[in-house]
């Protein structure tokens, strides 16, 4: 896998690359951002000094929670957009990511799980 910039466009290019792999190697992509979502991003992701570190100081259960969100995605092929505004030009915002999504999971009658919508992160500054 290469490593592609942050940006709303890389992340969609990032995810045509993964979506283009069999379904064996997604399932072991899916089962790494699941494992240790901060490190797969590291590994997937070009990020400045700044980003490494905010990405560092999200808390665990946000960075597993992240991780089984995409994991879901990358395992059904579902959607995942970045919103990515420019910061505000005043000095003394901080950066909040949010995730939200549409994601239906449903069990057929055989057992087997089947997911629709989608999975955005925007960056919100307050």
């Amino acid at each position: 896998m290469t490593q592609s910039p942050f940006t709303p466009k890389d992340v969609a290019d990032k995810l045509n690359e993964l979506y283009a792999l069999t379904d064996t190697a997604l399932a072991l992509q899916a089962d790494a951002v699941e494992t240790n979502f901060k490190l797969w991003f590291t590994q997937n992701f070009l990020l400045s000094s700044a980003q490494l570190t905010f990405l560092a100081g999200i808390d665990d259960p946000a960075a597993r929670y992240y991780g089984q969100q995409c994991s879901i995605c990358f395992q059904h092929r579902l959607d995942i957009e970045l919103s990515y505004p420019d910061p505000p030009t005043s000095p003394g915002y901080a950066k909040w990511p949010v995730s939200s999504n549409t994601i239906k999971i449903e069990v057929d009658g055989t057992g087997q799980v089947i997911a629709s919508g989608k999975l955005t992160f925007t960056i919100t500054y307050k």
